[in-house]
């Protein structure tokens, strides 16, 4: 197992980073790299692009982590309510929402084989326009969860995986059933306080707005996103979603999973969350059609993978549309966090970007390599 050097210099890691934020790439990122207990901080670039007044970007910095909420949070409360009796993965979602499709279970929502469609803008109908709109009607959030319930699915439930925004909505809501409150407030109260994570929480407070780095100058709402949600249908729910909302600084993520990988090693602390045994099936199921999502959290595939050549293909992720992901090698303990805010001052399709995130990954465990090595 590589071992890592909490004074090392990562130079592969540094070139690959400082290079993506010289030829504007990313305005900057900060990466977590940690083994076991041991845990080093990277920081590169600063939280805004070319034409914005420039903070450099720090161990401090708070990004949008856009679908990591769907690991972090929505996958990990899943747990918690298994674990707790209060949830079974047969379970059928319509004994929450009556008007969901028949047959779709819990289990089917966190593999994405639920048959939903990957995403619709349900915001475009409730609030076609929402500029100079500082906050969405509180009503448009049952609206869109009605609106999740009542779409059909394209495929019979478990037939197929197609990632799915939808299936992640409902599942929010289930958890909301099940803990007798909101996400967020179930959040903070069975994760975020027992691992005393201050910055993990859904959307930022006014305090936080010098190290928050902004996404991009939404059309829609006619303004620069900062410290609210970059995703449209978790806006209209008032920020709080199954699928998105959560914000949070490197150092608490990487701290989060530091958790969940000593708990399924079988070494959790008292203020551990997450049950072992039920993690570990979570991440050990295997999806239908050679799918390469477990529970809540996905594998790398064989070949062309996100999370680059050098780690295990048994490892577990997930990716972030703002530009941020997280990859956890259970067996050697080590996990790797990149956030970014690569859609700043706008959303764009630039393959550059999908080339870095495997390119941090295999620079990290290349040089974690190296110094095994010696």
């Amino acid at each position: 197992m590589a071992q890592l050097e909490l004074d090392g210099r990562f130079e592969r890691l540094t070139q690959v980073a400082e290079s993506a934020v010289g030829n504007g790439v990313v305005p900057g990122l900060t990466v977590a790299v940690g083994q076991g207990p041991k845990l080093r901080i990277f920081s590169f670039g600063t939280l805004t692009g070319v034409g914005f007044p420039l903070t450099g970007v720090d161990e401090n910095s708070v990004y949008d982590l856009a679908s990591l909420t769907k690991a972090l949070c929505t996958s990990l409360l899943a747990m918690t309510a298994v674990a707790g009796g209060g949830l079974r993965l047969q379970d059928e979602v319509r004994r929450w929402l009556p008007r969901a499709p028949s047959g779709v279970t819990i289990s089917q929502l966190l593999s994405h084989s639920s048959g939903w469609p990957a995403h619709v803008k349900f915001y475009e109908t409730l609030l076609p326009v929402a500029s100079g709109v500082a906050a969405p009607p509180q009503e448009l959030r049952k609206q869109l969860l009605a609106m999740v319930a009542e779409t059909p699915t394209k495929t019979n439930p478990g037939e197929e995986t197609v990632y799915s925004d939808l299936g992640f909505i409902a599942l929010g809501y289930v958890l909301e059933c099940v803990f007798n409150t909101s996400l967020d407030e179930a959040f903070e109260q069975q994760i975020a306080a027992p691992l005393a994570l201050p910055s993990l929480r859904f959307g930022t407070v006014p305090e936080q707005r010098g190290v928050v780095a902004p996404t991009e100058h939404c059309s829609w709402r006619n303004r620069l996103i900062l410290g609210e949600v970059h995703d449209q249908n978790a806006w209209v729910m008032g920020g709080v979603a199954g699928h998105a909302g959560l914000f949070g600084t490197a150092k608490d993520v990487a701290t989060l999973v530091q958790s969940l990988l000593r708990t399924y090693a079988g070494n959790p602390l008292p203020n551990d969350p997450v049950d072992p045994n039920v993690l570990r099936h979570f991440w050990s199921y295997k999806n239908v059609n050679q799918s390469t999502w477990a529970l809540g959290w996905d594998r790398p595939s064989l070949s062309g993978s996100l999370a680059g050549n050098l780690i295990d293909r048994q490892a577990l992720g997930h990716l972030a549309f703002t530009g941020c992901s997280i990859w956890v090698d259970p067996l050697t303990q080590t996990q790797v966090v990149m956030l970014s805010n690569r859609i700043h001052p706008a959303v764009k399709d630039d393959l550059r970007f999908r080339k870095l995130r495997p390119a941090v990954m295999d620079a990290v465990l290349g040089d974690m390599n190296d110094k095994d090595s010696v």
